[in-house]
This record gives structure tokens, C-alpha cells and sequence, in this order.
């Protein structure tokens, strides 16, 4: 079940990245894997259909619009004391994150306040199940 691949899309108007002209967009987000993949497709009747894909950090506009048409997944650890440091070290390298960083990202993991797109929990999930943690994510369903 972890290689399932999710997504989440969104369709909003935004720029043509060759004449600026308002124009009809969609974009979204995937996880395969354990790898973010995002998207966005433009259809300029000027200039004709454009797209701009990429891995891993999605750009925060696009980020922002997923959110705000799926809502916030969270990440739960669950099935006894949470081991801290190992959790600390997976945060760290995986998001780049400092020890301070990651010292509040545990904070918020354990009060419930970690979120994020729904691939990105899981991702974060997935990888933290790989170390033998239950993780899990909660929240809005990918499709």
C-alpha cells in the first residue's frame, strides 16, 4: 500500500508564462513512492497550452492553492512513547531542517499541529514507517 500513488489537483486562472494574459490553469501535487512530483498546465488561446513540472518543494503559490481547496493533512505517531531522536534525525534529513527546526516540528507532531498537503504527509509518513515508526497521515483524502 505505500507505493499507492495520491494526488491532489487544483484549477484556478493565473498568467501564461509567455504573454501574461489571464488564462484557465491547473496544478497539483503527487506522491510516487516517496518522491513529490508537482505540476501546472496553462492553455493560452495566443500561445497555445503550456506546462512547468518539477520535484519535491512545490512552489508556495501553488501550495497555497491546494491547501486551500483540500484543507490541511496532519501527521499522527502513534503505538506508544514516541522515539524523539530518531523521529528528530528523519525530520532533519528529510525536510533540511535544523535541530531547533526539528525540535519544533516534533512539538507540533506530538500536539497534532504538524500539517501539510496531503502527499507531503504521507511522504513523511511512509518514510517514518520505512524506520519502523506508525506513523500515519490524517486528514483530507488524496486521489
Amino acid at each position: 500500500m505505500d507505493e499507492e500513488i495520491i494526488g491532489q489537483d487544483v484549477c484556478f486562472a493565473g498568467a501564461c508564462p509567455a504573454c501574461g494574459r489571464n488564462v484557465p490553469c491547473s496544478g497539483g501535487q503527487t506522491l510516487v513512492g516517496h518522491r513529490l512530483h508537482w505540476g501546472i498546465e496553462s492553455n493560452c488561446s495566443g500561445c497555445g497550452p503550456a506546462s512547468i513540472c518539477g520535484r519535491d518543494d512545490l512552489p508556495a503559490d501553488l501550495r497555497t492553492r491546494l491547501l486551500a481547496e483540500h484543507g490541511s493533512a496532519r501527521l499522527e505517531i502513534t503505538g506508544g512513547d514516541l522515539p524523539s531522536v530518531a523521529v528528530m534525525k528523519i525530520i532533519r534529513s528529510e525536510t533540511g531542517a535544523t535541530l531547533p527546526e526539528a525540535k519544533a516540528i516534533m512539538c507540533d507532531i506530538k500536539s497534532g499541529r504538524y500539517a501539510g498537503t496531503g502527499p507531503e504527509i504521507e511522504r513523511l509518513a511512509r518514510i517514518l514507517r520505512l524506520a519502523g515508526v506508525d506513523a500515519h497521515a490524517l486528514g483530507p483524502s488524496a486521489h
